[in-house]
């Protein structure tokens, strides 16, 4: 895990030896964990809202169309985007900009803001990843003069509202699975993009 300096916080950049570790992380396994990127101060207000919002779902008692798709008690919940939720040091935060632009590019942007609540007694979730690749297939990448498997074109910043632990179901993560280009697809949010079931294997 990377921790962050005071100079590096002060300067809203890392130091350039960290920076390329973490991108070189992110190429060959998939990801990197960066402590405190955002303050406990933010943490602490988005939790307290989370649970609020939470809580006022699950009090409806009926399956939001995300748990349909995925599991009982997982939310994909929408962070409030009103004053005082909104917050710098997350969504205009300098050494996040200066981490996600060494991986994707300095026209890099912010395409999706959400947040994801796995509640007490939940059931298990598919294994699964957030976004397909670009290019669909080994002919198109190439046909497009890019590699197999292809670049990296979206990337995704996980930010802990509260020390993750076994006791509060970790996310899991496959170290080196961005690469796979064997997978099944299973259903219906698949066929539509919006995430791939690899419980089995199927070239594409």
């Amino acid at each position: 895990m990377y921790t962050i300096s005071d100079e590096e916080r002060a300067a809203g950049r890392l130091d350039a030896d960290k920076l390329a570790s973490i991108v070189n992380d992110i190429s060959a396994q998939g990801y990197a964990v960066v402590a405190d990127l955002v303050s406990e101060e933010t943490r602490r207000l988005l939790m307290t809202s989370v649970l609020e919002d939470a809580q006022a779902i699950q009090a409806k008692a009926e399956l939001t169309a995300h748990e349909k798709h995925t599991g009982i008690g997982h939310l994909q919940l929408g962070l409030r985007r009103r004053s005082p939720y909104v917050c710098a040091d997350l969504l205009a935060n300098p050494l996040i900009e200066h981490t996600v632009s060494a991986v994707l590019g300095k026209n890099a942007w912010l395409g999706f803001y959400n947040g994801n609540v796995n509640m007490p007694g939940s059931t298990s979730q598919p294994i699964h990843f957030d976004r397909p690749f670009t290019w669909k297939s080994k002919g198109e990448a190439e046909a497009a003069g890019q590699s197999w498997p292809p670049p990296t074109t979206t990337l995704s910043c996980s930010v802990a509202l509260e020390d993750i632990t076994s006791r509060n179901a970790a996310t899991e993560i496959y170290p080196g699975s961005h690469q796979e280009t064997c997978l099944l697809y299973t259903s219906d949010a698949a066929d539509e993009g919006l995430g791939v079931d690899l419980g089995g294997r199927r070239i594409i």
